[in-house]
């Protein structure tokens, strides 16, 4: 994949000619101070790739506070840009649109839609929308306890089995969940789950996530594995070094 440098070319209108070539207008004198922060409302119609989920479970503020409920059983995450642009075949820059969280297996996940700013690997154009389902989100107590043995289902009982239809709340390793207008670069995967094909797979560890001009990935400190072989660099970013080194990253494996 060739990458452009940014260029401004202003007649009656400023065009931001972004890294992917796709074209966002704005009018003379509003141009954004970084690619990062360019509006939704100036991207081009792109096609809708989202897919629908089943099992949906609605929040209403009285769920449940989340916990580190979900572990990821990594022996390590990419610690680097180059090393996630290795493992993941699929790179962008965009917007959550909507957040759903549902059931699947008897486990929580989150799906949300995301407006794609940039793309940077893979057929993906300025516009389009794509799912992306991670772990951890909201399920009903009910839900969780069908999926369970008949041991953890009579302890539950025993328990005093709380409302069943009473949401419950899970977090991999601690990590806050998606909301509508969080900004992220993806690093991702095809979804794994065969009846939502189409979609991607994410998680914190390969997701920067953009706040006051700077990208910045979570840290868990309530993860499974801590220890010196996992994640042991900040890895904050501006755009420009975070783009830099995808540039960078995709070039070396084209050799």
């Amino acid at each position: 994949m060739k990458f452009k440098r940014f260029g401004f070319i202003i007649l009656s209108l400023a065009i931001v000619i972004t890294a992917s070539g796709s074209l966002a207008a704005y009018s003379a004198g509003s141009l954004p101070p970084s690619p990062a922060d360019v509006r939704l409302s100036a991207l081009p119609v792109g096609r809708d790739l989202t897919v629908q989920v089943d099992n949906v479970f609605k929040v209403n503020g009285t769920e449940k506070d989340l916990g580190g409920g979900i572990c990821e059983y990594s022996k390590r995450f990419p610690d680097s840009v180059q090393e996630l642009e290795e493992e993941f075949p699929y790179t962008v820059y965009g917007e959550v649109t909507s957040v759903t969280f549902f059931g699947y297996n008897g486990t929580a996940f989150t799906k949300y839609d995301f407006r794609i700013i940039e793309g940077f690997r893979g057929d993906f154009n300025a516009g389009d929308t794509i799912s992306v389902i991670e772990n951890g989100g909201y399920i009903s107590q009910s839900y969780f306890w069908m999926s369970q043995s008949k041991g953890a289902q009579e302890r539950y009982i025993n328990a005093g089995s709380p409302d069943p239809d009473k949401l419950i709340g899970f977090a991999t390793d601690g990590a806050p969940l998606p909301k509508v207008g969080d900004r992220y670069m993806l690093f991702m995967n095809s979804a794994y789950m065969e009846k939502y094909q189409g979609a991607y797979r994410s998680a914190y560890w390969n997701k920067f996530v953009y706040n006051d001009k700077v990208f910045s990935r979570f840290e868990s400190e309530i993860g499974c594995y801590h220890d010196d072989n996992m994640r042991s660099t900040p890895n904050s970013f501006t755009w420009d070094s975070i783009t830099q080194q995808i540039e960078t990253a995709t070039k070396a494996m084209q050799k």
